[in-house]
């Protein structure tokens, strides 16, 4: 019967499809990522329907990625209300196109819905864990040197949100990145130690040089700008005591 119900929902025929599923027919087996290649938006809401996962080994995520078509963008709008099964599936597909930078698919799926801030997997192919363990296509926008992508997500962060973002920042520094999280942040030091995590890391990122990598003279003016910035905004620099003695080493580094 499964063979039969595939073969039905390949050739577009709804009408045998709902004849196989009420005689008990499994839909569950059936990729739903083969079923979107039909571009078919009732064959894909039959399959929603009668209770097959669109999250199943990431098949509508893969969808999006591999057709980025618009016909599965109307689809996901009109349905992702009663199916919230396919949000963070359109999340997954946004955080890859901003890993590809496809800015235009990007753009796309951000006008579609899809959520920047939901943490996905690094992977279309990856499983899905903990928070800690996955990332967000917000957090990889932050990554790219092209501020671009991070406009082209619509992003409206929380507070804490906001202060994550410009601690993503920090490991590309930019001046015109953190003035899209800074409004949001209001206070920009958290934590016991009210201090600033973006403002630690940039200074601590000395820290990391190690014989193979190069210096890069544009990166640390670009750096120290991004930190005066954060200064000029009430940032506050007050690592824990373990990391004072790698700021030491870096300043003697530094050259007059």
């Amino acid at each position: 019967l499964t063979a039969a119900l595939d073969s039905a929902l390949h050739d577009r025929r709804i009408d045998l499809a709902n004849l196989l599923l009420n005689s008990g027919a499994a839909i569950g087996t059936i990729d739903f990522a083969d079923i979107c290649s039909t571009m078919d938006a009732a064959l894909m809401e039959l399959y929603l329907r009668a209770g097959g996962d669109p999250g199943k080994e990431n098949a509508f995520a893969r969808a999006l990625t591999d057709y980025k078509a618009k016909p599965l963008l109307g689809f996901y709008r009109g349905m992702r209300a009663e199916f919230p099964a396919l949000d963070p599936q359109a999340a997954l597909a946004l955080q890859k196109a901003v890993s590809d930078r496809n800015l235009r698919w990007v753009s796309l799926l951000a006008w579609a819905g899809a959520d920047p801030l939901l943490p996905v997997p690094h992977d279309l192919h990856d499983e899905w864990g903990s928070e800690d363990e996955m990332t967000t296509a917000a957090t990889s926008a932050c990554w790219i040197d092209d501020e671009k992508f991070l406009r082209a997500l619509k992003l409206k962060p929380t507070k804490e949100q906001a202060l994550d973002l410009c601690h993503d920042v920090a490991y590309r520094p930019s001046i015109a990145k953190l003035e899209m999280f800074v409004r949001s942040c209001g206070d920009l030091n958290s934590g016991e130690r009210q201090s600033c995590k973006a403002l630690e890391d940039m200074v601590g990122q000395h820290k990391w040089r190690y014989e193979w990598r190069r210096p890069n003279p544009d990166e640390d003016v670009q750096r120290l700008r991004c930190m005066e910035f954060l200064l000029d905004r009430g940032a506050r620099w007050n690592p824990a005591d373990v990391e004072i003695r790698y700021v030491r080493q870096a300043l003697g580094t530094q050259d007059a």
